[in-house]
């Protein structure tokens, strides 16, 4: 009847005995624990039909206490929750009953997983039950009848000449009716029937086998009894068969007088409700079970159905024709090993315990038949004992599903079964033509079993590698041996990165055949997992031609013959990305045009041989002026280009000019003569000067002529406002020393909301430059500058002493414990006084550690091995470190996880369309998900809407800030904002959560 009944055969002193509620007011109590609300409400709303009072919880924690608060008649817990889980949840309340020798309460575990995945879990945790998502009535109802004989179930209807039988399920016999519409016979009627042939004779074998103490006859005769009265909806007759089952496996004498009369018992009342069932009907002539379709549909799908159970095969033969399949029968599995040959079925349904040879066996005979390779096996049986599951599947099944048989979800299977194996041969079918084709194209492969460390080659491989069969690698190391010594290393990682991470990876690398040649092979791995475990499997191609000419056609395409620079089209094209990335990031560049100054002059006079050693030493001399990651190009005759990547600020673009300048002068010797070279440069600034490559260079050309006409050897700006621009900058670092000597500088906070509660937790110290009386700059405008010049420190350690003053002055004037959240530049990070600082500002103040939390961007956290070694000995303070901005930067959730942070401040970005765009939530509720898996606190950030606010508290999330709720205050107004009271009530929050719940469902 339950399908992991089985799991707990082995631990019988600990199972919870099904009650008859002879302490109803106890057992009329049910611990629900969820966390998901669908199906939390769903849950709920089942058992409340059927007369329980039903406590929520949605942790484990939480049902772990009400376990020991209160005495409930059953509880259904959820396999994955938060804080902990439904299975450590289980183990804790199992110890809390032996400590407090409380009675055991049946736990049914409800999941998504299949049995299989979760078995070895629920048997360790001791859970009694599993309920699978998604949930159905039924299945709960027989949970109930199974662990709390007697309690009430909701009948489907009032009428009581319509109601079938208490003895017998409701929907197992409207299903038996529908079929039998469906296939215009009375199945119900022939199903009932054969039952009341069958079972008679099958009950005087077990109490003869009873009498006899045969226990293996009683185990026999009591499964057979299990499978028919569960194909007729005998749920209560099912069941004690099933313990019969128990007890005679165990071969346990004291129990087996009271489990045949439990079964006699059930039995009766059976008998009675199948006799009025059949009050008023004709009886019919005696039922003919043999198949009574002899033709054949030669496009329907073929199933073989070996159970020797007439009434299982029966019903089955019925619901698998109603759904469009043709069926063979056999009854041993003598029979249906020569049914196999004839019929070839295209799936087998087979019993596991039939007379003659079980089924396990039969399975191992029919794998040993031609042509039964790739056809599937499904067992379905009454056995659900892990023990069971893996002799199926050793026995070479393909599948494993108890009885009583849900007959709409089996075809479900069987359909999915069947896809799968369709799949699966055009795979191999895929797989022969891969490997013609690698014969034809000479691939080479090989396989690394990663258990024995077994290494295996292809005959071409070792052709491509110049080695015969006999002094082919044997192991890893010898073929790591072949491959070129300056590629080895980066190999080697390639394949024990391929082999950590599971992931596909294409590469080329160089292999040294024995007699000394190079070959360039392209290298394509996968992680493999076969039976015998992973095997890392690699393909091997000689691309040593291909490579070889694309260089020669790259070269030709993308480089200057004479100098080595990058050609006029190389350079066309890496503007364009370059464009593309600034865009993207807000950035500017500059692109330096140079020209030689009579350069004709020194090929008329010289030759072009000593014109082209010119510029040889022009190109070389440039690029001993500019960085790595700057690119430089010859555009053809005496013209040259530079793109200062990553460059900000035109001064140091104005400053590399110089520099140029002053590098191609240097004396030369030509012919004899010592020639000072010299060029003229324009600079075109990205994007004020143009927004594409040509419009760049059309500028820069302007701005180079300019320059020769003002003299020549200088260079000149597109721009003539360069100069008044630079003066406003020097102008505005000379303010900005004067505003740090003259603290001028003042801090606002802005509130952050726990969403639970609506209440202030923690203010944002954000730092204000008062210029004038009336004018209050934003740190926008100043803090990149304060870091260009070195400022930034100062600044930092000036906001970090005051934010602390302003906490502990908070808590001294009464107000609840106010954390305070001060941001910090990367550079300050660098500081090597940064940690004093931090510790003596704490210790000046009186401000605990953990009132002070320090945010940062993701980039600084993960910059360098110093920055990690600062932030650890903040934390070893107790300071909090929080990730500022999150999501913007090029981090992931899996990358922080071993870094030392505390919270992650989500950027604005992602709450903004958070009520328009479906997307948006589905991401931030995911970040916060992931967030809080790893143990991270998160605080929304750019909240200004109300709606925004209760959504992001139905995401879970922590803490909010935004206009919404206040805009950045001075440090006087934050004690009204705390007296004002809750910022969100818990009624808004859940209100949007359902809302929310309810909307995720309509979607779906």
């Amino acid at each position: 009847m339950n399908a992991l009944r089985g799991l707990f055969s082995g631990h019988s002193t600990d199972r919870v005995a099904p009650s008859d509620l002879s302490q109803p007011h106890e057992r009329a109590r049910a611990l629900l624990v969820e966390d998901d609300f669908v199906n939390r409400e769903i849950a709920k709303a089942m058992l409340e039909s059927r007369e329980f009072a039903v406590d929520v919880v949605t942790d484990g924690a939480a049902a772990i206490d009400a376990a020991a608060a209160h005495a409930y008649g059953i509880i259904f817990m959820d396999a994955h929750l938060p804080t902990v889980d439904g299975f450590a949840a289980a183990v804790a309340i199992r110890q809390q009953e032996q400590e407090r020798a409380t009675p055991r309460v049946p736990i049914v575990l409800m999941t998504a997983d299949s049995h299989e995945t979760v078995a070895a879990s629920i048997r360790s945790a001791s859970i009694d039950d599993y309920l699978g998502k998604p949930i159905d009535g039924a299945r709960v109802d027989a949970l109930l009848d199974t662990w709390l004989h007697g309690w009430p179930a909701p009948g489907p209807s009032t009428d009581a000449d319509s109601a079938p039988p208490a003895a017998l399920d409701a929907a197992t016999l409207e299903e038996l009716r529908r079929l039998g519409e469906v296939r215009g016979k009375d199945l119900l009627g022939d199903v009932v029937r054969l039952f009341l042939d069958s079972a008679p004779r099958r009950l005087a074998e077990l109490y003869a086998a009873a009498a006899s103490d045969n226990f293996t006859a009683a185990y026999e005769a009591a499964h057979g009894l299990k499978s028919a009265a569960a194909n007729l909806g005998a749920t209560a007759m099912s069941t004690q068969c099933a313990m019969l089952e128990q007890v005679a496996a165990a071969k346990d004498r004291t129990q087996l007088a009271a489990a045949v009369t439990a079964i006699e018992t059930s039995a009766e009342a059976t008998f009675a409700a199948l006799a009025e069932l059949d009050t008023g009907k004709s009886h019919p002539p005696p039922l003919d079970t043999t198949d009574p379709e002899p033709v054949r549909r030669t496009t329907a799908k073929r199933i073989m159905v070996v159970d020797d159970d007439a009434l299982f095969r029966l019903a089955t033969r019925e619901s698998l024709r109603a759904a469009g399949f043709d069926t063979e029968e056999a009854a041993d599995g003598i029979e249906a090993i020569r049914v196999f040959a004839d019929y070839q079925p295209d799936l087998i349904l087979l019993d596991a315990v039939m007379r003659g040879i079980d089924g396990f066996e039969t399975c191992r005979r029919l794998r040993e038949q031609p042509g039964s390779a790739n056809v599937p096996i499904l067992m379905v049986t009454g056995l659900n004992d892990v023990e069971s599951v893996e002799r199926a599947f050793h026995a070479g099944a393909t599948g494993f599903s108890t009885k009583p048989v849900s007959y709409p979800v089996m075809i479900q299977r069987i359909q999915f079964m069947l896809r799968a194996g369709e799949t699966e041969a055009a795979l191999r079918e895929h797989k022969a033509m891969l490997l013609t084709a690698q014969r034809v194209a000479r691939l080479g492969y090989w396989r690394w079993h990663q258990a024995s460390g077994r290494f295996d080659v292809s005959e071409n491989l070792c052709d491509l590698c110049g080695v015969s069969a006999d002094t082919s690698p044997s192991d890893i190391e010898g073929f790591l041996a072949l491959v070129h010594d300056d590629d080895r290393a980066q190999v080697g990682e390639r394949l024990q990165a391929a082999v950590r991470d599971r992931r596909a990876s294409t590469f080329d690398y160089r292999v040294t055949r024995m007699n000394g040649d190079v070959a360039i092979v392209q290298q394509d791995l996968e992680l493999i997992t076969g039976t015998t475990g992973d095997v890392l499997l690699g393909t091997v191609q000689d691309v040593t031609e291909q490579r070889r000419s694309a260089e020669r056609i790259r070269r030709m395409a993308y480089f200057d013959t004479l100098t080595g620079l990058a050609s006029r089209n190389h350079l066309m094209q890496h503007i364009e990305e370059t464009i593309k990335v600034a865009r993207r990031r807000t950035q500017e560049f500059t692109l330096l045009l140079l020209d030689l100054d009579g350069f004709k002059d020194v090929n008329d006079s010289l030759g072009h041989d000593l014109g082209d050693a010119m510029l040889v030493s022009v190109a070389q001399r440039l690029q001993s002026v500019v960085r790595d990651i700057d690119f430089v190009a010859r555009l053809g005759g005496d013209e040259f280009c530079i793109l200062l990547d990553d460059s900000s600020d035109a001064v140091d673009a104005a400053d590399v000019a110089t520099r140029c300048l002053d590098a191609i002068n240097q004396p030369l010797d030509l012919a004899s003569h010592s020639w000072r070279p010299q060029a003229s440069i324009g600079l075109a600034r990205f994007p004020d000067d143009g927004d594409s490559a040509s419009d760049l260079l059309k500028a820069a050309d302007s701005a180079m002529y300019a320059a020769k006409q003002s003299g020549k050897h200088r260079f000149a700006f597109y721009r003539p406002e360069m100069t008044e621009q630079t003066e406003r900058r020097l102008a505005h670092e000379q303010n900005l020393r004067v505003a740090i000597d003259n603290s001028e500088f003042e801090l606002h906070y802005q509130p952050q909301i726990d969403l639970h509660s609506g209440h202030i937790v923690a203010v944002e110290a954000l730092v204000r430059w008062r210029r004038s009386e009336n004018e209050l700059v934003l740190p926008v405008e100043f803090i990149s500058t304060l870091e260009r010049i070195g400022l930034i420190c100062r600044l930092g350690n000036w906001v970090l002493l005051a934010a602390c003053r302003q906490a502990a002055a908070w808590a001294d004037a009464g107000l609840p414990e106010i954390r305070m959240a001060v941001n910090i530049s990367p550079l300050h990070l660098h500081d090597p006084t940064l940690v004093a600082t931090v510790r003596s500002a704490l210790a000046e103040t009186g401000l605990p550690a953990n009132l002070l939390e320090i945010e940062l961007t993701e980039s600084a956290v993960q910059s360098d091995a110093t920055s990690l070694r600062v932030l650890r000995e903040l934390q070893g303070l107790g300071v909090r470190i929080s990730i500022d901005d999150f999501g913007t930067g090029y981090s992931s959730l899996g990358s922080l996880r071993n870094l030392p942070i505390n919270t992650l401040k989500v950027d604005r970005v992602f709450v903004a369309d958070v009520l328009d765009n479906s997307s948006d939530a589905v991401m931030l509720g995911t970040i916060i998900g992931l967030a809080h898996a790893l143990g991270f606190n998160v605080v929304a950030e750019g909240v200004e809407q109300r709606e925004q606010a209760a959504v992001l508290a139905g995401l879970s999330c922590d803490l909010a800030q935004g206009y919404h709720f206040s805009f950045p205050v001075q440090a006087d107004a934050i004690p009204a904002l705390v007296d004002r009271g809750p910022f969100f009530s818990i009624a808004t929050r859940t209100h949007w959560a359902q809302t929310a719940a309810q909307r995720g469902a309509s979607d779906a």
